[in-house]
């Protein structure tokens, strides 16, 4: 099954749930009406099963022989094999439909989620959208379940068993029809009224237990550092607590809407049986409706008893399946560039063009109308103050942020006419927190070359000054390096970042602070490797310690947004007065102390 598109109405509306469930069970349709048919024979047969014991129970009231009870028996008992069968290849075929559905939902917001910019996910707990999308596809199990396993089975049962008692008891199929349709609107109104808006503030409540929970547990580290346990016990706790409440109250309504909907399908079971005894006694109908109606009238009872509780389940899987639409809603980048040109690769030129930007949060520009050109080839650093916008530049050119005015082209392309996606598929990128997966050091080198060989790796992990580490490591390079690399240290880290711009053939590569974390021994070695690796190729270098931008082709340095200096080590450094001078004397102080 493949993905479905969004719904068109908001995802703040009942509606939009009942379309996304329709359209899943739509995109699954021959196997839908499969278990549907598989349903209806299995409450027929059970219907039908009532009515031959009633006839037995009428047989038992006369002569009968006692092979004719033993035929009615067989009867019954062929009658229940059947329903047995039909309701095993149902249930085989809706778990199956349900699976690939749920399986949708997983890859549907997955895709949604991972596209949506870089401000979005800042402002996002990880953990409570991971939560959003597994409790949607979880919702859409119990919301489809519980409609097949209660509630068609239910109203099948009533309409059945009223249909066949009709000829012989029309006051009581009425009283079976009647009763049913009180209880199913006045539990509905209470769950829909009472318990679901008491619900869907749980759930955002524990949404944001979730968040928490992953944000503080997964800075641990830092948590210890500043010896904040306690403070982030006592905030954690507040968030439990506010929780509690809300999880109370609709847990008490809950219970109230149970015994609501225990009483009313008492009614519904009694008013039918009490006609029929009656009817009975003046002699209009047959002991066999009596037993007919008591047959069905428990099993409908035995259902009707869960009604309650299936009607919160699925009025909680309703909320669930909100918080996933809310965001399906949402436009992500992919959607947003949709119809925009595919990059085409080159050489890598760089051009920004009278750009302008500011954050959204920010009171002022970060750049007005800056003008840069970058050859391709080139080998660039930029350097300058903190906040002089060296980072905002390379988030600029990674797409991460859009420009407000102006433009950046790579090749004579304008990006903004490209979709993102593709054009970030010509950057390497080795960020000064490098961004480890949990998976194999193998697999974190060769992730922007998918296709790399395990010796295209090795040699990447060497030219690192990595391959004599890995070897060591009982997997070697099959060695799990923990959630966000936890298990290798800060410069271990960066050495396998740096082996993976150097495995992906990419004709611009971006270095932010790519050997802030290394020694003096391994970051000249590594220097020697980055610079074979960027022979060839537009290289962007942001850098605080001076000396790894000695040997760029040219400076750019900096200044409160703008470009005040542009020049190579030996021009700048010889300028009295200029910002880069100053820079290199300070930094030079620095690592003589």
């Amino acid at each position: 099954m493949s993905a479905l598109p969004p719904p068109a109405l908001p995802a703040n509306k009942p509606e939009s749930v009942r379309r996304f469930v329709l359209r899943h069970l739509a995109a699954d349709l021959p196997r839908v009406v499969w278990f549907m048919a598989g349903q209806v024979a299995f409450v027929g047969l059970t219907v039908a099963s009532t009515r031959l014991i009633g006839n037995a129970v009428e047989l038992a009231g006369r002569e009968t022989e006692v092979a004719t009870f033993l035929v009615r028996f067989a009867e019954i008992l062929g009658v229940f094999a059947l329903a047995v069968a039909c309701r095993w290849l149902a249930d085989r075929s809706i778990n199956r439909h349900t699976a690939d559905a749920m399986a949708t939902i997983y890859r549907a917001g997955f895709e949604k989620c991972q596209g949506f910019d870089t401000g979005w996910h800042a402002d996002a707990f990880a953990g409570s959208t991971a939560r959003k999308i597994t409790r949607a596809a979880q919702g859409y199990d119990i919301f489809v379940s519980v409609s097949y396993f209660l509630f068609v089975p239910s109203i099948l049962l009533v309409l059945i068993t009223a249909g066949t008692i009709m000829d012989d008891s029309a006051l009581a199929a009425a009283a079976m029809l009647a009763g049913a349709a009180i209880y199913f609107a006045v539990v509905g109104w209470f769950n829909l009224k009472r318990v679901m808006p008491l619900m869907k503030e749980a759930f955002a409540q524990d949404s944001r237990i979730t968040g928490e929970l992953v944000d503080v547990l997964g800075n641990n580290a830092a948590v210890k550092s500043w010896a904040m346990e306690p403070g982030e016990q006592e905030r954690f706790c507040k968030t439990v607590a506010t929780w509690h409440g809300k999880i109370m109250g609709a847990w008490n309504g809950a219970v109230n809407n149970g015994a609501l909907s225990s009483s009313l399908s008492s009614i519904i079971l009694i008013l039918p049986i009490a006609i029929v005894v009656i009817e009975a006694r003046q002699g209009l109908v047959e002991a066999g409706t009596v037993a007919t109606v008591i047959g069905a009238g428990f099993v409908l009872r035995g259902w009707l008893g869960n009604m309650g509780q299936g009607m919160r389940e699925t009025q909680n899987a309703v909320s669930e399946m909100t918080e996933l639409l809310a965001l399906l809603s949402k436009p992500n980048e992919a959607e947003e560039d949709a119809g925009l040109a595919e990059f085409r690769p080159g050489p890598g030129a760089i051009r920004f063009e009278q750009l302008g930007f500011r954050y959204a949060e920010a009171n002022g520009s970060v750049f007005d109308g800056l003008d840069v050109m970058i050859e391709a080839g080139q080998t660039v650093a930029l350097v300058g103050p903190s906040g002089s916008g060296k980072s905002t530049f390379v988030k600029l050119l990674l797409g991460l942020y859009r420009p407000d005015e102006g433009r950046i082209l790579i090749d004579d392309q304008d990006v903004g006419r490209c979709t993102r996606a593709s054009f970030r598929r010509e950057i390497a990128l080795v960020p000064q927190d490098p961004v480890l997966f949990h998976r194999t050091i193998a697999d974190n080198i060769a992730y922007g070359a998918p296709g790399a060989t395990r010796e295209q790796v090795r040699d990447a992990a060497h030219r690192a000054r990595l391959d004599e580490m890995i070897q060591k490591l009982p997997a070697g390079y099959e060695t799990l390096v923990g959630e966000r690399g936890i298990k290798l240290s800060g410069g271990e880290r960066q050495r396998v970042a740096i082996a993976r711009a150097l495995v992906a053939a990419r004709p611009v590569l971006v270095f932010d602070e790519a050997t802030s974390s290394l020694d003096t021994e391994n970051e000249h070695a590594i220097q020697q490797a980055l610079a074979q690796a960027m022979s060839g190729r537009t290289t962007i270098i942001v850098a605080h310690r001076l000396s790894t931008v000695r040997h760029a082709d040219r400076i750019l340095v900096f200044d409160r947004g703008r470009i005040v200096e542009d020049g190579s080590h030996e021009q700048l450094a010889k300028r009295p007065g200029g910002l880069y001078a100053r820079l290199l004397s300070a930094d030079r102080e620095q690592q003589a102390a």
